[in-house]
């Protein structure tokens, strides 16, 4: 008697093989990112630290911190301080903007529409992010008691709690992230949605910047009154503790 050898699997047997790949994938994703993330954090802080020495090296060009945006003669809007920062950490783009026309004007398409990933001079992008390329979660604090306030600058002889306890950039949920040159920083509800672990870009901690230009690890289930009292610049709040 003669026997017949299959010469391929059925199309049965490959849809098997395909479920058994796809469930493979679904349950090792999660694990390989997971492994990957203390070393993204560890990016995501050396970004704030370059952004944090980036002010101070502004505050020493100009005896002050940037304003959170600048403005035309009839009050516009036209660049945020991420943006200026950029004489400091980039200065080829810095020289590309059109610093007279606003940030998403057309005579700043180019740079306006570039991937923030392509260019790593340029520390505004955290790679844990699933947002789009050239959004960023880094947001200046701005209010009347914060680090920027429209219309003023900060000095460091401003931070009446002392600069090792007051926040000047906070990373906040994906959900609220904006366009890097984006010059609304105060528009954006920093300390919204950082309860809820998956809408930040680190399993539940977000990284702050401090006025020193440290840069310290907040769990997002942190009271809300100790996220307020690290955000302002007055005096009497009390030390802050950080992971």
């Amino acid at each position: 008697m003669s026997t017949k050898t299959r010469d391929g699997l059925t199309f049965i047997e490959v849809l098997v093989v395909l479920a058994i790949l796809a469930m493979l994938i679904a349950l090792t994703g999660p694990a390989v990112r997971s492994s990957r993330e203390p070393a993204r954090r560890n990016v995501c802080k050396n970004n704030l630290k370059q952004i944090g020495l980036a002010l101070h090296n502004y505050h020493d060009a100009y005896g002050s911190f940037p304003p959170p945006f600048t403005t035309d003669a009839e009050g516009n809007r036209l660049h945020s301080w991420r943006t200026l920062l950029l004489e400091f950490l980039h200065p080829l783009i810095h020289q590309r903007i059109d610093f007279s026309k606003p940030w998403n004007d057309s005579a700043n398409a180019a740079v306006f529409s570039e991937d923030l990933p392509y260019r790593g001079d340029i520390p505004y992008r955290c790679l844990s992010t699933t947002g789009p390329m050239n959004h960023t979660l880094y947001i200046g604090l701005v209010g009347e008691n914060r680090a920027f306030q429209a219309g003023k600058v900060r000095k460091l002889i401003d931070f009446q709690d002392g600069t090792g306890q007051t926040a000047v950039v906070t990373e906040v949920s994906q959900v609220h992230a904006i366009h890097w040159m984006s010059p609304y920083d105060d528009e954006v509800e920093v300390f919204a949605g950082l309860g809820d672990a998956s809408k930040v870009a680190h399993f539940g901690l977000i990284h702050i910047l401090l006025a020193d230009g440290s840069v310290r690890t907040v769990r997002c289930d942190t009271p809300a009154d100790k996220f307020e009292k690290v955000a302002t610049i007055s005096a009497g709040d009390g030390p802050i503790e950080f992971e």
